[in-house]
Order: structure tokens, then C-alpha cells, then sequence
């Protein structure tokens, strides 16, 4: 077992490191995951990062070791999202549960010594996509049977997507925002919308009354001059499912492998006229292996040579990367519409959130 006081005790970046290497034995290093999840740095060292590919990447996503036939990474993750890796020589070396709360703990350092996240970092972060970050939640989760992921793209730029992810009484809560426009104002707007869902949410409210006060702040702080398109929904712990749109995306759902768009009443974006009452309506129902996923309007309309990526590329791309990892699926998909671009530049927020029931989930009732 890991001995986790020494390391929870540690006064600086250099004394966590030496002592989560102590804790691992002789060989081992320590690497950050950069926030795009395509390298890996070594947090001790001054020296190339390891790129994050094939079954090395897949493993990371989906939070499990992974051995290269000469090397053990164990991933250190902040509940089901792998931040850290350790890496040691040999076959993987069995910690128990004590990765979890490792993880966690380092992720807490990273906080307090930014030498951890700026070991993440492969460019410099603007200011409004340092806001973004800060006012998301951990990327990957499970809550009972449920298992959620967030993703977003690209990390250092652009901004004006959030999502969001929560429990309240055996239900989850998932959610996603796209501001209007790019930058500081978008990303504003975006976490003005993100706070009022939370703030009703936490005293009770319905994801229709959620979604109505978000309205209101927003027009009362613009005057309908920005606005936030929006999807929330519910999970019951039968595996029903309630729907809010708010102008956004169509919602896909995978059920038994097929994808299928969700044809809803889609109400006005948020912010947009302070009287606006957003409807709730029944969605689908998971069973063991579904999900769905929500995207903002960035992969769909991202372009090459003036041909859109499009919805059913997207519906495609779902369908082809669907998995047990949520994190691993939003990855494969946004991973497509960056390949698709072929190196032009991304001109907007790319954002998943996938949600999907445990395979061994009981049969919705």
C-alpha cells in the first residue's frame, strides 16, 4: 500500500515528485497529461514529452494500466479522468485502490503548485479559455451505473463552451453550453448560464426552472444582446431520460449500437427574451450499453475546402467510436473532425458530453 501521508504533507512540486517516486521504487517517473491528451510530460524532468497513442492512449482514456513490454503506465486518476501517470519498469506493479485517492491528491497539488499544471500546458492558455477550464467540472465521472465524460477542443483558445455534470437524489445531471461568438464575452456569458443552473439546481429546481432563471440572468445582464444555446437533461435511475433545449444541438442517442438524432420542440437560446418557458420533455429510456451524447455547433460546422463536416458525419463518428469509456468515445469523435480539417485551423469550440448506462445496469423499468 502507498504510504500517502508523506505526499499530502509535501511543501513544494519537488517534494511531491521525489516523494510519489519513492512510493513506486526505483525507475519510476512521474508525467502529466497535457489538457488536448495527445503528450505526456515528465513532471520531474526538463525533457520531451511521450506521445499519447494507440493502446498507450486508449488505456489512459479509459483509466486503466497499460504495459508497452517493457515499461508499466499506471494512470493516477482524478476519479475516472487520468491526469497523472506514473511509469515504472516491468509488468504493472498492483497499488489497490490507493491510485484513486493519489490521483486526486495530485490533482489537489496541482492547484497549489502550478508547476503541476503549467507540466500540462503545450502552449500558452488564453485568458478567456483559463476561465473556461476553471469553471468546468472533473472531465470524467461515474455516478452509480452512469458514466459521464466531458471534452473539449482545442484547450488553449477560442472558448464559450461548458458542460456540466451532477448527482441530486439517485438522478444525474448533465449539460451543455455554447456561448454566442468566441473569447472573453462568450466564455462570460457561458459561466453567468453554468452558475444560475447550479444555483437552482442546488436548491431544488427542475431542469425547466434551471433553465428559466439562466434565461433571465442572461437577458437581464445583456438586455438580449448575447445569447447561450443550451441542452440539459436528467437521468433517472430507471434509465429515463428528460430533455431541455434551449437552441442547441440536436441530442444523439445510442441505443443497442444505432445512432439516432432526438426529435424534440427545441425552445430559444437562452438570453435571448426574459419570458421564455422551456419545456421538458421525456427523451428516450438506457438500457445496459446506451448513451447519448451532446455536442456544441463547433464539429458539425467545421470545414475543409468549404465542405462542412456535417451531422452525419458526426452521427458516424459516434456510432464508430462508441465505447465503454465515455471519455475514450467524446475523444475518438472530436478526433475525427480535427483529422477531417487535415491542419486548417479550428474556428470554433469543439465539445462533447457523452453519457452512457453500464453495461451491467439492470433494464430500465
Amino acid at each position: 500500500m502507498l504510504d500517502l501521508g508523506p505526499i499530502a504533507q509535501a511543501l513544494s512540486l519537488d517534494e511531491v515528485v521525489d516523494e510519489v517516486l519513492d512510493a513506486f521504487g526505483p525507475g519510476a517517473a512521474l508525467y502529466a497529461i497535457d489538457h488536448e491528451f495527445n503528450t505526456m510530460k515528465d513532471v520531474g524532468l526538463d525533457v520531451d514529452g511521450v506521445d499519447l497513442e494507440g493502446g498507450l492512449r486508449r488505456a489512459m482514456l479509459a483509466g486503466r494500466p497499460h504495459f508497452d513490454g517493457r515499461r508499466s503506465w499506471i494512470p493516477l486518476p482524478e476519479r475516472h479522468e487520468a491526469v497523472f501517470v506514473v511509469t515504472v519498469e516491468g509488468p504493472v506493479v498492483p497499488v489497490d485502490g490507493d491510485r484513486a485517492v493519489l490521483g486526486a491528491l495530485l490533482d489537489g497539488h496541482r492547484r497549489r503548485f502550478e508547476d503541476l499544471e503549467r507540466r500540462r500546458r503545450r502552449r500558452g492558455m488564453s485568458v478567456a479559455a483559463e476561465l473556461q477550464w476553471d469553471a468546468l467540472p472533473i472531465r470524467a465521472d461515474a455516478f452509480g451505473d452512469v458514466e459521464v465524460a466531458g471534452v473539449l477542443e482545442p484547450a488553449y483558445e477560442i472558448a464559450g463552451d461548458v458542460f456540466d455534470f451532477a448527482m441530486v437524489n439517485g438522478a444525474v445531471w448533465a449539460y451543455s453550453f455554447d456561448g454566442m461568438g468566441h473569447g472573453m464575452e462568450a466564455t462570460v456569458s457561458s459561466t453567468i448560464v453554468l452558475a444560475a443552473v447550479r444555483n437552482v439546481r442546488r436548491e431544488g429546481g427542475s431542469l425547466g426552472e434551471q433553465m428559466q432563471a439562466a434565461n433571465s440572468v442572461l437577458f437581464e445582464h445583456y438586455g438580449g444582446n448575447r445569447f447561450v444555446t443550451g441542452a440539459a437533461c436528467r437521468i433517472a435511475p430507471d434509465g429515463s431520460v428528460d430533455v431541455v433545449n434551449a437552441g442547441h444541438e440536436p441530442i444523439r442517442t445510442v441505443i443497442g449500437g444505432r445512432v439516432e438524432q432526438l426529435d424534440l420542440a427545441v425552445d430559444l437560446p437562452l438570453g435571448v427574451e426574459p419570458t421564455t418557458a422551456y419545456r421538458t420533455q421525456a427523451a428516450c429510456a438506457l438500457g445496459p450499453g446506451d448513451g447519448f451524447a451532446m455536442f456544441s455547433d463547433g464539429p458539425a460546422g467545421q470545414a475543409n475546402d468549404g465542405e462542412a463536416f456535417g451531422a452525419e458525419r458526426i452521427n458516424e463518428a459516434l456510432r464508430s467510436c462508441w465505447s465503454s469509456a465515455p471519455l475514450e468515445t467524446g475523444h475518438g469523435v472530436l478526433g475525427q473532425v480535427i483529422s477531417f480539417l487535415d491542419g486548417a485551423r479550428v474556428d470554433d469550440d469543439l465539445t462533447a458530453v457523452v453519457i452512457r448506462r453500464r453495461s451491467g445496469a439492470g433494464s430500465p423499468s
